[in-house]
């Protein structure tokens, strides 16, 4: 039975013959991985590094750079970012400048304004048409990035296929209109976990969310790298190109600006031949799936620099980690903690990473410890009796941290007495 709108236009069919369309070959920001007019989408458990990944693909696109393990080079262009989640001054531009990007061709969009004194949030559902009159108005946008893509969906279910088709076919359209390739990033499920399950179940939502993208990729821990530093990232699909070879990076930590911490992408020089469905079965059948989540977690969350114990806490609670889990993922990941007093003198514990434990304390009129003072102990989330006191390293130059001069540590007890 057919259904007549209420306006009582049924309209028409928009018909193309076949021989009136014109050919033309797919062109390729990363050949095989982003293409031209199309969207890729990349997902992986927390901590993992999929922003990261996605601040090294804008990096080389802003700078016109060669890919890894010889895959050619990047077309030079600008690149629009969405992220929901990073902040934009001791976040998202901080990697950037680890990364070596040209933030002149680096645009972030956080939110739509209305009117002079209000706005909203970015949404998928209804600001397509606000996201390519930018595009035009810029003229040289290659990529826009979308991370996590779950958090610009409006008031659409994201696990009802129909309705996140209804959202990505859209975008995917004004893509080809524009001429601009689509990244979003989202996350692995927890139910698509099982031994044997297919990568393409692995990604949280619906099943729109990778079959909508023309390519889908996983970001991976290699589950024979006993440190659980090494990251693989393989093909998942790919309706454009034959599966490109899998590629294998680490995570490292660095200092930009003045004394700045972030992170960064190193890759390896030799592609991996690891499939996806066998590094996730490998990773399953090892078991502690949840503790090797938070262990990821953990990684990612300090690897930009310490973190309150509180604020551990409320991010472990916003990616589904149990806090327990996370307590024993922190003595395995190797995560210092020390108590520090604020500037409204109010002590609180502090985690950092094994290797942010070795830098720069904070300078003067900045949340740390105090000279001459010692902190209250005993508490089950700190080290008792244990503080470290880091010489300062310079500043306005990129440092590497894994470079032995660059940490040059003074490591002190303290005095076990209150302040």
């Amino acid at each position: 039975m057919s259904t007549i709108p209420k306006d009582g236009d049924p309209g028409e069919l928009v018909c193309r013959c076949a021989s009136e369309i014109e050919m033309r070959p797919v062109e390729w920001l990363w050949p095989g991985r982003v293409a031209v007019g199309a969207h890729t989408c990349i997902a992986g458990e927390p901590g993992t590094g999929k922003s990261q990944l996605s601040t090294y693909i804008a990096a080389q696109i802003s700078m016109g750079r060669e890919w890894p393990c010889g895959e050619g080079r990047a077309p030079k262009g600008s690149v629009l970012i969405l992220s929901a989640e990073d902040s934009e001054s001791n976040t998202i531009v901080p990697r950037l400048h680890a990364a070596k990007a040209d933030l002149g061709s680096i645009h972030t969009i956080s939110a739509v304004k209305k009117t002079h004194d209000s706005s909203r949030s970015f949404n998928l559902e209804q600001d397509i048409e606000l996201l390519e009159r930018k595009i035009k108005e810029l003229g040289d946008v290659a990529l826009v990035q979308i991370d996590p893509i779950s958090s610009y969906l409006g008031k659409t279910n994201s696990h009802n296929n129909s309705e996140i088709r209804g959202v990505l076919e859209p975008l995917s359209a004004m893509a080809d209109r524009t001429g601009v390739a689509i990244l979003s990033v989202t996350h692995f499920s927890k139910s698509g976990a099982a031994i044997g399950s297919k990568p393409i179940h692995r990604f949280i939502g619906s099943i729109a969310f990778v079959g909508a993208p023309r390519m889908a990729f996983a970001l991976v821990e290699d589950p024979e790298d006993g440190n659980r530093e090494r990251r693989l990232l393989l093909g998942v699909k790919n309706n454009l190109a034959p599966e490109p070879q899998g590629l294998a990076c680490k995570v490292r930590q660095t200092i930009v600006g003045d004394d700045i911490v972030t992170s960064r992408i190193d890759w390896e020089p030799e592609p991996v031949d690891i499939t996806a469905k066998d590094a996730l079965a490998a990773e399953a059948d090892s078991g502690g799936l949840p503790r090797q989540e938070a262990e990821a977690f953990l990684r990612e969350l300090l690897a930009d620099g310490p973190k309150t114990a509180k604020q551990v806490e409320r991010e472990a609670e916003d990616a589904g980690i149990a806090w327990r889990t996370v307590r024993r993922a922190k003595e395995r990941v190797g995560v210092r903690t020390r108590r520090e007093q604020a500037e409204d003198g109010q002590w609180r514990w502090v985690w950092s990473s094994p290797e942010a434990s070795k830098m720069a304390t904070p300078k003067s009129g900045q949340v740390g410890h105090l000279p001459g003072k010692t902190t209250p102990q005993n508490n089950e989330d700190g080290q008792d009796g244990q503080l470290s006191d880091v010489a300062t390293l310079p500043s306005n130059d990129q440092v590497d941290l894994t470079l032995p001069e660059c940490l040059k540590v003074e490591n002190r007890a303290q005095a076990n007495q209150a302040a």
